[in-house]
C-alpha cells in the first residue's frame, strides 16, 4: 500500500497490538523506516479485516513512548493510555488524565479477530 501510495520501500522495524475496550488486541501498530534508515513511519493494521486502516510516513507512531504499556485504540487518533493504577487512563484526544470507566464504551468492543486462515484468504484477495 504504501510502495504503490507513495513509491516507497519501507523496512519493518516495530510491530505490537493495541486492543478495544474488552483487551482484544483488535490493532496492530507498525512502525518502519525508509530510505535506507534516515526517515521513519509506522501503520496501523485492524486485525478484524486485516487491512491497513491509517498511516504515516513522516513521524514515529503517537504511541511510540507507550508501546509497552496497554493501549485502547479506538481509531483515527483517539486512544488511551491505561495508566500504572489500573483505574486511570491518559485520553490521547484530550491529552488528560481520566477514569477508565470514561474510554471503555465504543463500537469496537468485542469485535472478532480473523484467524490465520482468515487472514491468508484477505492478504490474497487485497493482493
Amino acid at each position: 500500500m504504501i510502495f504503490e501510495n507513495n513509491g516507497l520501500e519501507i523496512m519493518p522495524t516495530d510491530a505490537y497490538h493495541l486492543t478495544d475496550v474488552s483487551g482484544n488486541e483488535t490493532y496492530t501498530c507498525v512502525e518502519f523506516s525508509y530510505d535506507s534508515g534516515k526517515s521513519v513511519g509506522w501503520m496501523m493494521i485492524d486485525l478484524t479485516t486485516y487491512e491497513p486502516t491509517v498511516y504515516s510516513t513522516y513521524k514515529q507512531s503517537p504511541f511510540y513512548e507507550y508501546k509497552d504499556s496497554t493501549i485502547i485504540y479506538s481509531g483515527g487518533f483517539d486512544y488511551a493510555i491505561v495508566q500504572p493504577d489500573g483505574e486511570t487512563a491518559l485520553d490521547g484526544l484530550r491529552e488528560e488524565i481520566v477514569p477508565i470507566e470514561d474510554v471503555q464504551s465504543d463500537a469496537r468492543a468485542g469485535a472478532k479477530v480473523l484467524t490465520l486462515s482468515e487472514r491468508e484468504v484477505k492478504l490474497a484477495e487485497l493482493s
